[in-house]
């Protein structure tokens, strides 16, 4: 983060904009955080905010969005709008990333990306391979894979429901 403002929270909550926060010199202490508007600021770097904070962040999808951010100390993503949010190569997401996506939002990701997340909720998730790692997609209600194909590594576990398998090619 790139501004001259600290802020400590010491026990207390915050609501601050994705861009005010990328702006800020650090947010400290504990407590925590929503950061609305993260539509607006797709590519910010939240990297600056302590690990002590359990951080929000908002994200209301309309068109199509490629999100390149910074997400490294954010707990938890609410997607919701009625727009495409793609997660490109270039974002950084903290493991254990709780991603929820509203019923209608749509979400896609790499497996790659996808790997040690959460992601919940009641909108469409897309997924394109490799599967690189073990990734169980078995809780995502509406699932699709980009092509309709996953290729799965050697050695590598993808977990699916009956439901989500069905017409998919899965090879590896």
């Amino acid at each position: 983060l790139h501004g001259e403002l600290t802020i400590n929270l010491d026990g207390r909550s915050l609501s601050l904009s994705a861009t005010e926060a990328a702006n800020a010199a650090a947010i400290t202490g504990t407590g925590n955080v929503t950061l609305t508007g993260l539509a607006s600021a797709l590519t910010a770097d939240l990297s600056d905010i302590a690990a002590g904070l359990t951080v929000t962040a908002e994200l209301v999808s309309a068109g199509s969005q490629t999100l390149s951010a910074n997400l490294s100390t954010v707990d938890t993503l609410n997607i919701t709008g009625t727009g495409t949010v793609t997660v490109a190569q270039a974002a950084v997401l903290k493991p254990q990333l709780a991603i929820s996506v509203g019923e209608n939002a749509t979400l896609s990701l790499s497996a790659a990306a996808a790997a040690g997340v959460t992601i919940t909720g009641d909108g469409d998730l897309i997924i394109s391979g490799p599967v690189s790692a073990d990734l169980d997609l078995s809780g995502i209600t509406n699932l699709a894979f980009a092509g309709n194909a996953i290729a799965v590594d050697a050695g590598k576990t993808l977990t699916l429901t009956p439901a989500q398998a069905h017409d998919v090619t899965i090879t590896g």
